[in-house]
């Protein structure tokens, strides 16, 4: 599948640029690192290997969204951090109210700007998760309106993984 090479204006982005040019902002994430990057980088921090450890328990086990929220983190660890790489590869947007729906939509925005989202919906025997695995749609089916962007790039698994462990920890409006 060819990707086309579209102009766009994503959430933020005053001028018109095209996708080899937004994607040369994209940052890795904390979570988008495999244990090598991440033992790497707490080297290059001259900090200790637990480090690694008690930060993978911050961000797997309560899910917190900010470095900020490691509580038991140095704060020039912290810092340091927070001005090195974003700790996920999403910001949410949007979360709908989820009383009394049958679905909860939550609307993020990728680092170069796109919006995407992912559905949580219940029924009488299962909740399933529909999460976004592109920018956009090569398909071009006349009723949708993801369709009208046409294709714009895949999603990083960082990305995806988010999108659907986002529902994993309670949801606050």
């Amino acid at each position: 599948m060819k990707q086309r090479e579209c102009l766009v204006r994503p959430f933020g982005v005053r001028e018109i640029q095209t996708y080899a040019e937004l994607n040369k902002t994209i940052k890795k994430s904390y979570i988008e690192l495999n244990n090598d990057e991440v033992n790497s980088l707490i080297k290059e921090l001259d900090e200790s290997q637990f480090r690694a450890q008690q930060i993978q328990n911050w961000v797997f086990d309560p899910h917190v969204e900010t470095w900020d929220a490691m509580e038991n983190l140095p704060i020039h660890i912290r810092e340091e951090l927070s001005a090195r790489l974003p700790l996920h590869p999403l910001e949410i947007n949007y979360i709908t109210d989820s009383k009394n729906a049958s679905t909860q939509k939550i609307l993020f925005q990728t680092q170069n700007g796109y919006p995407i989202e992912s559905v949580l919906m219940y029924d009488q025997k299962r909740t399933t998760v529909c999460i976004s695995s592109q920018v956009g749609c090569a398909v071009d089916c006349k009723f949708c309106a993801t369709a009208s962007m046409g294709f714009i790039h895949n999603l990083s698994t960082g990305e995806m993984g988010l999108s659907s462990d986002s529902f994993a920890a309670p949801v606050k409006n």
